[in-house]
């Protein structure tokens, strides 16, 4: 999988400047695929851009009930009697 990193170096890596934020092949674990980049990531030069978290799914209707109230209050009586 495609991983969003950024050089966060003061030198240009490869072809990255200083701040740009590029895709690079790697795991699931986010580590990239190629050695170069591994090092680069050990030594802190890149980090793993983290995508903003998505927004939260709009508030959802309450079901409506399955059981109609009069037979609810109907079986209340029923219990009281």
């Amino acid at each position: 999988m495609k991983i969003r990193f950024k050089n966060i170096s003061p030198a240009t890596l490869q072809d990255k400047k200083p701040g740009d934020v590029f895709r690079l092949e790697a795991d699931d674990n986010g580590i990239p695929a190629e050695a170069y980049w591994r090092r680069r990531l050990d030594e802190k030069a890149i980090e793993v851009v983290r995508a903003a978290a998505p927004k939260p799914a709009a508030p959802v209707a309450p079901e409506e009930d399955p059981v109609p109230t009069a037979t609810v209050a109907r079986a209340a009586r029923k219990q009281k009697d």
